[in-house]
């Protein structure tokens, strides 16, 4: 029933996606606002405002991180039939596990990161991109001042310029330098007002009381995306087969954006595990999930895949409330 209505084009199916994310996100009030692993410069939110209000701030961006996904997939016609699944699938990627409900500064950094992929893709078949090659570095920049690790996302932005035009050193130049226009900003800001005072990363040590959850639900819900995935490339690798170049290249950039993003995971799991955050699996997820459901001849095997993901979310989300009450 949900992906049948999410398949339309109406706009006004956003606002549906409202209730859904109240819903997903509505147990977040009973939990620890610790246990979030935050790697930033940006000043702590955690100690200033009450949690409740952090669950808001968190919630209120992903919202906006989905109505910016939802578009790109609209503009670009990154799937064969245009509707507002993308929006939906952005919104349980992002909620579909407790350790998901809370305001992180990676949800304000993915906006951003979100804006330069739009960016990036208006380059395609255009003579002169300096200026559009320096606006995606500026975005990265900002993402990174939210979320340091996203600093490996430049990579990502030179291979998608692989991707779509030949080696021009200036625009990779370009790239990098509005990326560094922000980082110099931001140090000489934080020089003119704090001195030698330097900030250093914040990182909120909290108890993680969500850690308890029973561990059937998330091995079964990684083996949930692996069959999701599973099912998400073959339809993938059919929708390049039926694109034309320009439809094709600019897939390929949506999937080096979601290699490199997971490809942080690890890195911070293996190299800084007291600054992972399992939001960063939600980006490639939300991208897996679209080509999983996107098509209308979608069968009823993938669907009862979908549908379990969101009864297993709610179970989660709802069914901790008690897993924590009886620890």
């Amino acid at each position: 029933m949900i992906l049948r209505i999410f398949r339309s084009n109406q706009p006004i199916l956003f606002a549906m996606l409202i209730p859904i994310g109240l819903m997903l996100w509505f147990p977040g009030l009973w939990y620890s606002p610790g246990a979030i692993s935050d790697f930033s410069v940006l000043p702590g939110l955690y100690e200033l405002l009450h949690p409740q209000a952090l669950l808001g701030i968190g919630l209120a961006f992903l919202f906006l991180g989905a109505l910016v996904f939802n578009q790109l997939f609209q503009q670009y016609d990154l799937i064969e039939r245009r509707n507002q699944l993308p929006g939906l699938c952005f919104v349980l990627a992002f909620s579909w596990s407790p350790a998901l409900l809370v305001y992180s500064y990676f949800l304000p950094g993915l906006v951003f990161v979100l804006l330069a992929l739009r960016r990036i893709m208006q380059v395609y078949r255009q003579t002169w991109v300096i200026r559009e090659m320096y606006d995606v570095g500026l975005l990265l920049g900002l993402a990174a001042l939210c979320y340091l690790p996203f600093t490996v996302l430049l990579l990502a932005g030179w291979l998608s310029l692989i991707v779509l035009r030949p080696f021009i050193w200036r625009e990779w130049l370009a790239l990098l330098s509005g990326f560094l226009t922000i980082a110099l900003l931001s140090a000489g800001i934080y020089y003119v007002f704090m001195g030698a005072d330097w900030p250093q990363p914040w990182v909120s040590t909290a108890d993680a009381p969500r850690a308890l959850a029973p561990a059937v639900f998330k091995y079964s819900a990684a083996l949930l995306f692996v069959l999701l995935g599973l099912v998400a490339t073959p339809t993938f690798l059919q929708s390049l087969g039926r694109s034309t170049m320009r439809n094709r290249n600019l897939r390929l950039v949506l999937v080096v954006f979601g290699a490199v993003t997971l490809a942080i995971f690890p890195l911070l799991y293996f190299g800084l595990p007291r600054m992972n955050n399992l939001q960063i699996v939600g980006f490639p997820i939300a991208l897996m999930l679209v080509y999983a459901v996107a098509d209308k001849r979608v069968n009823w095997m993938i669907t009862t895949l979908f549908y379990i993901l969101i009864a297993m979310a709610l179970l989660m989300n709802v069914g901790f409330i008690f897993w924590n009450q009886a620890a």
